[in-house]
């Protein structure tokens, strides 16, 4: 046996053993992202399933892919009236996917996304509620509205109506819309064909503030514009601000600047500037807790509801290149 242990042809057939085990263990699943737009219509369809098959189908032979990311979009399941849903598409999709052996690591995507003048919405009942109450939506200094999402000022306020009279708060609508996936999904959960669960936080998915719009009002290095005008997170500020007992920042008349204004060029974030005040110190810790009660709300909701299954839950922080509400030279933003 020490004779067998000591041979050449014993060691290399071990160290290829030990070699092929650290891949193993190693080794980092391959997912793709689907297309934005096209896989699951508008119209709850699919225009070109056979053909997405016969390339996911390629890519497992070929690149040895693992799993796909896709986009459940709030704006195409829930479309038409509140709490009706429609995963007819997406039950067709999870379908093929899972005959290929694939995984799934499904986005709650409750944002509306443009790409190549191809647009996902939001659903239409809270794009007419946003007609009568455009406070709904994130707001600027300037008035300007911002309807990518809900903004996280409406996070506890009963607007919108659920179909029976009853008023549901932005929390209720996304924890409802998470209850429903888990319900009419369950066999791709149960059988671990999803394996993670990405939940949307904001503009793009991500835990942050539109502060960098793409329709070209922002251009890089710009700071970027503070997101907290509409009413609902005016009257948030103002009683913060009551409670500490203090005056208050006036948010009219303070100078941040715009969109592409440098850090020097604003009295709020130059150096030793109104950031570096009480008042401005309380603005900036108020404006960032606002945004980590948000993700962490919907979270929580996601979490009752996922719990007890089999799955990675995740969520997508904003990635800035700059440092987030501190002053740094010519680096800040917002």
């Amino acid at each position: 046996m020490s004779e067998l242990c000591s041979s050449p042809h014993f060691r290399r057939i071990m160290e290829d053993i030990n070699r092929k085990e650290k891949l193993f263990l190693n080794y980092v699943p391959v997912y793709i992202v689907l297309p934005l737009f096209g896989i699951v219509a508008k119209d709850n369809k699919h225009a070109e399933l056979e053909t997405t098959e016969r390339n996911l189908k390629r890519l497992k032979e070929e690149a040895c892919l693992d799993g796909v990311m896709v986009d459940v979009w709030w704006g195409i399941v829930e479309s038409e009236a509140p709490k009706v849903y429609n995963w007819n598409g997406y039950k067709e999709l999870f379908k093929m996917i899972k005959r290929l052996e694939l995984k799934i690591h499904a986005l709650m995507s409750f944002h509306k996304s443009s790409q190549n003048r191809k647009t996902t919405s939001l659903p239409s009942w809270v794009v007419q509620v946003g007609k009568d109450n455009p406070d709904i939506y994130y707001t600027d200094r300037k008035g300007f509205r911002n309807d990518e999402c809900l903004s996280l000022g409406v996070d506890n306020e009963p607007l919108f109506d659920d179909g029976s009279g009853t008023k549901r708060t932005a929390i209720q609508i996304y924890s409802d819309y998470m209850s429903s996936f888990k319900e009419n999904m369950a066999e791709f959960l149960e059988d671990g064909v999803v394996g993670t669960i990405e939940v949307g936080l904001g503009p793009n998915g991500e835990l942050c503030y539109p502060s960098f719009p793409s329709d070209q009002r922002w251009t890089f290095p710009g700071i970027g514009e503070f997101q907290c005008y509409d009413k609902y997170l005016k009257k948030d500020y103002e009683n913060a601000e009551k409670k500490a007992g203090h005056s208050m920042l006036d948010l009219s008349k303070e100078k941040f600047g715009d969109y592409n204004s440098k850090p020097h060029e604003t009295t709020f974030f130059k150096e030793n500037g109104t950031y570096d005040t009480e008042k401005g110190k309380f603005f900036l810790e108020w404006y960032s807790n606002k945004l980590i009660l948000h993700g962490d709300q919907i979270l929580r909701e996601a979490n009752k509801i996922f719990t007890g299954l089999k799955i990675d839950l995740v969520a997508k922080d904003y990635n800035s290149l700059g440092k987030s509400l501190t002053w740094s030279g010519e680096q800040v933003y917002i």
